[in-house]
């Protein structure tokens, strides 16, 4: 009983805030599962993420989870060693996504925000005691299923996925390899938005530029022979695909 008395507080005072137009900071926490075997080079990982948004601007967290399991393609798989913290900053005014995991760059991508053309229809899906409305589309080598809250009308997501009228509280891949769901949300008042400085003084590169640094990296991966002859590889991509050939 006292989960559905939360959600409704929340609902409540979310909805009051909205309807007076205050830009109120929103804090939604989600979990984010990766594993995608459907190539000959796979990829995988568990992590808990932050989105803190006004609908101005926001900044997602990415940091792993803790976790164990088993793949076909890989074996044994698990985070336990793992120990990062990635961010995303989004600037919805200036339309550009700013973040620091860079997969070797050792650069700041510069990329776009409303990346995804979406298709909105009738089916709904329950998503933290919310009704959220779905919408289908596609982004960089995936289809997918987004399940929004018209009620919390914030265009933003987790990860990359914006644009719809409403906040994003789960994402799904159809091909079954990406799974983002909100397991926590709440209005946070006067919390003032982190500091970004460190992203101005770093260099940066495109998305385009980005994409061409790895596919060089990967060809420069798959063609590396050890003296004993161990290979080494690395995927086309994680929850967006880098290579697409």
């Amino acid at each position: 009983m006292r989960k559905y008395i939360y959600i409704y507080s929340i609902f409540c005072c979310c909805s009051f805030l909205f309807s007076q137009e205050n830009k109120e900071f929103l804090t939604i926490k989600y979990k984010t599962f990766l594993i995608d075997e459907t190539e000959d080079f796979s990829c995988f990982y568990y992590e808990n993420n932050t989105l803190i948004t006004n609908n101005k601007k926001s900044i997602y967290y990415e940091t792993p989870r803790d976790t164990l399991l088993s793949s076909l393609s890989m074996g044994d798989l698990n985070n336990f060693d793992a120990d990062y913290k990635y961010i995303y900053i989004k600037d919805f005014e200036k339309k550009v996504l700013l973040y620091d995991r860079n997969y070797g760059a050792k650069k700041i991508i510069i990329d776009s925000t409303n990346l995804i053309t979406w298709k909105i229809n009738d089916n709904t899906l329950n998503v933290l005691g919310y009704n959220c409305q779905e919408a289908i589309g596609s982004f960089r080598g995936r289809n997918y299923k987004a399940y929004f809250l018209k009620d919390i009308p914030y265009q933003n997501g987790p990860f990359k996925f914006d644009g719809l009228p409403g906040l994003i509280l789960k994402i799904v891949s159809t091909d079954g390899c990406v799974n983002i769901e909100a397991y926590e949300l709440e209005v946070s008042q006067n919390i003032p938005f982190p500091s970004i400085d460190n992203f101005e003084q770093k260099d940066k590169i495109t998305w385009l530029e980005f994409t061409k640094f790895y596919k060089r990296r990967f060809d420069k991966v798959q063609n590396f022979v050890s003296e004993d002859g161990v290979t080494i590889s690395i995927p086309k991509g994680y929850i967006e695909k880098f290579i697409n050939e």
